[in-house]
């Protein structure tokens, strides 16, 4: 697996950190011992004191210098774990915005489909009611034509009806009227004839 560039600086600054550590202890023992001998000196111009009085100054800076380096270490390290958890959060939103823009394809092509089943739906929508409209004219077609009897047959029983009414109220039927009437006449004749032979 390959090492990045921020991976290997990073290794490097953890093996410094170690090795000043390292000089830190050793160089904080020194300046102990030179305080320590100063403390227990009663004679300043010994030459024993006197170099400890010289190193005990540039000792105290030394450690400080690293310590301060340490430090600045730790900050390093520091960011490089917050440009880690900043890296792989980006990489993480990448994931999720690529997911997204595949839903956000897939939900359009779910949505064209749809659109054309319901366009398609609307059209055989419009075929049945068509086919409806059809079937119930032709249905009512059918209903008048088989009424056309009906009515035929209706209109002679209303005949037939009114001719019962009539003979139920006492008057002959037409043809009987027309012969009572003839032979009334013929009486009628009969009774002049012999009228005239009388006188």
């Amino acid at each position: 697996m390959a090492v990045s560039q921020e991976d290997e600086i990073v290794s490097k600054a953890k093996s410094a950190i170690l090795a000043l550590e390292s000089l830190k202890t050793e160089q904080e023992k020194s300046l102990s011992g030179f305080q320590s001998s100063l403390s227990q000196s009663h004679a300043g111009d010994e030459p024993e004191n006197l170099y400890a009085k010289e190193m005990v100054d540039p000792l105290g800076v030394i450690v400080q210098r690293i310590q301060n380096g340490l430090e600045d270490a730790d900050v390093l390290l520091v960011m490089y774990e917050y440009l880690q958890k900043a890296e792989a959060e980006k990489q993480k939103l990448k994931y999720q915005a690529r997911r997204l823009f595949q839903e956000n394809t897939w939900l359009r092509e779910e949505l064209t489909y749809v659109q054309d089943r319901y366009r398609e739906s609307e059209q055989r929508v419009v075929i049945l009611q068509e086919q409806v409209k059809e079937h119930e004219f032709n249905a009512e077609l059918r209903k008048y034509d088989s009424s056309e009897p009906t009515d035929q047959a209706g209109l002679g029983n209303g005949d037939a009806t009114t001719a019962k009414t009539a003979l139920d109220l006492g008057f002959p039927p037409e043809d009987k009227e027309d012969g009572d009437q003839d032979s009334h006449v013929v009486c009628i004749g009969v009774a002049a004839l012999l009228f005239l032979k009388e006188v």
